[in-house]
């Protein structure tokens, strides 16, 4: 009766924490859905009103306070990357650096190039935004 008894508590332990892995595992990935989501479409209203008043060159000077108070709030976008619509249209460099992100993460420009040779370039040294934007696809 004891063997049975501590059998039928062993597996009830089991399922129990199981399920309590599978609650904290759910929740965690809805955060990070919710926080990744938070910044593409913060990022996507930053780039649609830029491109809405034709000030997406702004992008590129630097020093803007409209672009460094952007990215002052959004600590957590690394860079921002235009896609090949964009570039064709005339707006010089598509890869758009947040001197905040580096800062606060202690990067230099050395570890940032190897990240983006690792994985923003292609196997021919071509930029690829296609390998980096991931679910969202080619905005």
């Amino acid at each position: 009766m004891t063997i049975i008894a501590t059998m039928m508590i062993n597996k009830d332990v089991q399922i129990t924490a199981e399920d309590t892995n599978f609650s904290i595992n759910r929740r965690t990935a809805f955060s990070a859905d919710h926080r990744i989501t938070g910044v593409y479409y913060d990022t996507l209203l930053f780039l649609n009103t830029l491109t809405a008043l034709n000030s997406l060159h702004l992008l590129e000077q630097k020093g803007n306070p409209v672009v460094d108070y952007f990215y002052q709030q959004n600590q957590v976008i690394g860079a921002i990357g235009l896609s090949n619509t964009i570039q064709q249209e005339g707006h010089g460099s598509e890869l758009f650096v947040n001197r905040y992100f580096m800062t606060v993460n202690r990067l230099t420009a050395s570890r940032i190039d190897a990240f983006l040779q690792a994985t923003y370039l292609d196997e021919g040294g071509n930029r690829n935004l296609a390998g980096t934007t991931g679910f969202y696809g080619d905005c």
